[in-house]
């Protein structure tokens, strides 16, 4: 990957990006809008291409697209049955706000990705205009092209890579945890208070992040761009479940550090004897994951269940935790051999261990 292309993914997955996508929704409307004389409903064109193309995902943004064209659709056809009825009496708008609302939960209107604001306040934008029919068509023309903006910057432009998102959580939350990690085998004897604030929100994000990914990567988008993480989704929900492990097995040590500092010696030395083992494995299949590098070795020590206090409560969970993390990276090195890394997305001179 070239470097030019590496800075513009990492930018696409950054808040600051949001204001160069307003800034960029906002000059392509008002120049759509003077080239057809339409500079008045510039703002509308606008406040659409702005909305859609600050949110984050692109099937979101097709949604939202499509949810407030069908809704000011519905909106119109309400709006011009009951007002004509009543000939346009200011009190009918009450009428059709209410009737909003009823056909809405009437007809399960939201279990379906319509939004009744959008129905609501489309009915009362168009109800004042209703008396010119250019009006409604010029709004509705507004809000598609305001649409085609916000997809044109959201899946050509700036393309969010979620992809890149899942893998940048991944790595930060696993230099937090070989960290931790290192602090550990330093101290193994007597520890002291370990702080997983950071390590928890990390290890909260990755599993929404993923599910998001896999529902990302289904999309045919515009630019397609994240065609490569289809090859590897499922080796990333392996190394999921890895740090979800390894988080698992520091938390059990860190809410029972004084039981944990009370074990027998041996018993500590061993679990530092697994842990290193562990984690350096773990770093290689990382470095494979995220950089295509290839694994210099994978030799996972076999536990010896004799080394465990069998009738010490915590000892018996820390086996347990052991054997989680262990049987994981297993299956990761199992999904990365299924797959040729060399068709994926590489992260290159930025995931970087040391090892």
């Amino acid at each position: 990957m070239s470097h030019n292309k590496f800075i513009l993914q990492r930018l696409s997955i950054k808040d600051e990006t949001r204001a160069l996508k307003v800034l960029l929704s906002s000059i392509i409307a008002i120049y759509l809008s003077s080239l057809t004389n339409y500079l008045r409903v510039s703002t509308t064109v606008i406040t659409v291409g702005i909305v859609f193309a600050m949110l984050p995902t692109v099937s979101g943004a097709r949604t939202y697209c499509l949810q407030r064209f069908v809704a000011n659709i519905l909106g119109a056809i309400l709006t011009f049955c009951i007002g004509t009825i009543f000939n346009w009496n200011i009190y009918s708008l009450a009428l059709i706000c209410s009737f909003n609302v009823f056909i809405f939960y009437k007809f399960n209107l939201n279990k379906t990705k319509l939004s009744l604001m959008s129905l609501v306040s489309g009915s009362l934008i168009l109800f004042f205009t209703m008396s010119d029919p250019s009006k409604i068509i010029v709004r509705l023309s507004s809000i598609l092209v305001g649409s085609l903006i916000a997809i044109t910057i959201n899946e050509l432009i700036l393309p969010i890579n979620q992809g890149f998102k899942v893998e940048e959580l991944i790595f930060n939350f696993s230099k937090e945890a070989f960290k931790i990690t290192d602090y550990i085998l330093l101290n193994i004897s007597n520890l002291d208070i370990l702080n997983l604030q950071s390590l928890n929100l990390y290890s909260q994000a990755i599993k929404p992040n993923l599910l998001t990914l896999d529902k990302e990567a289904k999309i045919n988008s515009l630019k397609n761009h994240l065609k490569h993480y289809k090859y590897k989704i499922n080796t990333l929900d392996y190394l999921g479940i890895v740090c979800e492990n390894y988080y698992d097995f520091l938390s059990l040590i860190s809410k029972n550090l004084g039981e944990f500092n009370s074990l027998s010696i041996e018993e500590k030395l061993y679990i530092k004897e697994l842990l290193s083992n562990f984690t350096i494995q773990h770093k290689y299949l990382l470095d494979n994951v995220l950089n295509n590098n290839d694994i210099p070795v994978f030799k996972l020590l076999d536990i010896d269940y004799s080394k465990f206090e069998l009738n010490n409560s915590l000892s018996v969970l820390l086996l347990g935790r052991v054997l989680e993390y262990r049987e994981s990276l297993i299956k990761l090195k199992e999904s990365i051999d299924s797959i040729d890394l060399n068709n994926t997305y590489q992260s290159v001179e930025f995931f970087k261990f040391n090892m």
